[in-house]
């Protein structure tokens, strides 16, 4: 996941999230081997539901700016 890249929240099966939102931020965490664990991102949803930080896991990504 990148700063800029359309996110929806996931659902349980059967279940469609409807709101797409952008991150924004990105909190990284580094881990004792150097690498960096990015558990929570910040995400700015449609103006009528807000900005928010979020676990990572719980998105799925809709478009990369990669």
């Amino acid at each position: 996941m990148q700063v800029g890249d359309l996110v929806r929240k996931k659902y349980k099966p059967g279940m469609v999230g409807t709101k797409v939102g952008v991150i924004v931020a990105i909190n990284e965490v580094p881990r004792r081997d150097g690498t960096f664990d990015t558990s929570v991102v910040r995400v700015q949803w449609p103006v009528d539901y807000g900005l928010f930080w979020t676990t990572a896991q719980s998105l799925e990504i809709l478009s990369s700016t990669k």
